[in-house]
């Protein structure tokens, strides 16, 4: 695998997420797809070894940094390391697990997995918000929706995987990832 497509890929998504996920959000419920997720499950379908957790972690982290919490009871926001990169990690583990089972050239292959991977990043980084709040009462109010439109938000990540899957499938030379031919019935 090449680290710099991989990074360069890796920055323009954030760049979307950053640009187009306030603008492609359902009015004020906080419902928006998720791009990096996509390049994560697609790294994670197609890549070999631990690189694959490492792409996952790095862009998670990128995730935390860029994603603002309000300091509950206070006017200041903060940035919290740690929830959406052991998100993103299990994200990816989940879909090495599950690429076994998919044809990997099936143009559904990528936007399922990546609803399946925002739905465990959702999913991880909400039980570990909901830990933080035991020591903190102010947040748990905040969890519930938080995880209802993390949901949604993962439903919603098919659209943009739909679009971007075909240009990820073009750029998986480029990355050096595997393309699944040389194996048995292309999985």
């Amino acid at each position: 695998m090449k680290f710099l497509p991989i990074a360069l890929a890796g920055y323009l998504l954030l760049a979307l997420e950053l640009a187009l996920r306030p603008m492609l959000a359902l009015g004020s419920t906080g419902i928006a797809p998720h791009f990096v997720i996509i390049l994560v499950a697609f790294i994670a379908m197609n890549g070999q070894g631990l690189f694959i957790y490492g792409v996952a972690l790095v862009m998670g982290l990128l995730i935390d940094v860029t994603a603002a919490r309000a300091a509950p009871g206070a006017g200041a926001t903060f940035a919290m390391f740690g929830p959406h990169a052991i998100g993103y990690v299990a994200a990816a583990y989940l879909v090495v697990t599950m690429r076994g089972f998919l044809l990997r050239r099936s143009p559904l292959a990528i936007p399922f997995l990546s609803v399946v991977a925002a739905a465990m990043a959702v999913i991880v980084s909400s039980a570990l918000l909901m830990v933080r709040s035991w020591f903190d009462a102010d947040w748990t109010a905040a969890l519930g929706s938080r995880l209802g439109a993390g949901m949604a938000s993962a439903l919603y990540t098919a659209l943009p995987a739909l679009v971007l899957s075909p240009l990820l499938r073009r750029l998986q030379s480029v990355m050096g990832l595997d393309d699944g031919g040389s194996r048995r019935f292309g999985r």
